[in-house]
């Protein structure tokens, strides 16, 4: 769920950020923050951006049912992660799309071979 709502998030964050920079630039009046400068109304755009990702990875912990204390550090730090994304996904929309080619597995590997590995260690 997560992996497919990641763009869509950094998509709207973006938007909201970019907007909100040409409204201001613009000095484009509207009625949510009628009198705001542009660093408050680049915080709230963060902030919901931020509340955005929490609430999701929230809920997808809470779905998966996993415990919360145990998984609260990546619940609170999951936005910096997805924000990490956004040049390498701005960089793979303009990037000439990628051939595959399929790799031969040639190498024949016993399971007596594996488990007599894992007894030894």
């Amino acid at each position: 769920m997560m992996f497919f709502i990641s763009p869509i998030m950094q998509i709207l964050y973006l938007v909201s950020i970019i907007l909100t920079i040409i409204l201001s630039l613009l000095y484009v009046g509207y009625n949510y923050f009628p009198q705001t400068d542009l660093f408050y109304r680049l915080f709230l755009s963060i902030d919901y951006s931020y509340l955005a990702t929490f609430a999701t990875s929230f809920a997808v912990v809470v779905i998966e049912k996993k415990k919360i204390p145990k998984m609260l550090k990546g619940i609170l730090s999951y936005w910096f992660f997805i924000m990490t994304w956004l040049p390498i996904n701005i960089i793979c929309i303009f990037k000439k799309q990628t051939e595959w080619t399929q790799i031969d597995h040639t190498r024949v590997i016993k399971i007596n071979e594996i488990v007599g590995t894992v007894q030894e260690n």
